[in-house]
């Protein structure tokens, strides 16, 4: 089971790459999460609090939710 913990500057990074969202003002503008909390936090410079995390979470999880479906029906 994953754990909220594992949720990290560089696991949000990671995600971002696979997902090809380009920067963080793209992420910010479709995930909801503010794009100053999402800096702050990238950079090292603020935690990341429990709900950018989970709300992180849960759009990666749709993201690939989508993928699958889309792969699915090739």
């Amino acid at each position: 089971m994953f754990q909220i913990d594992n949720i990290t500057p560089q696991w949000i990074t990671d995600q971002m790459f696979d997902f090809k969202i380009k920067n963080p003002r793209q992420l910010s503008i479709a995930s909801g999460v503010r794009y100053e909390s999402l800096t702050l936090a990238l950079n090292g410079k603020r935690e990341l609090s429990s709900e950018i995390k989970k709300t992180l979470w849960w759009y990666f999880r749709y993201l690939d939710a989508m993928r699958q479906i889309q792969e699915f029906e090739r």
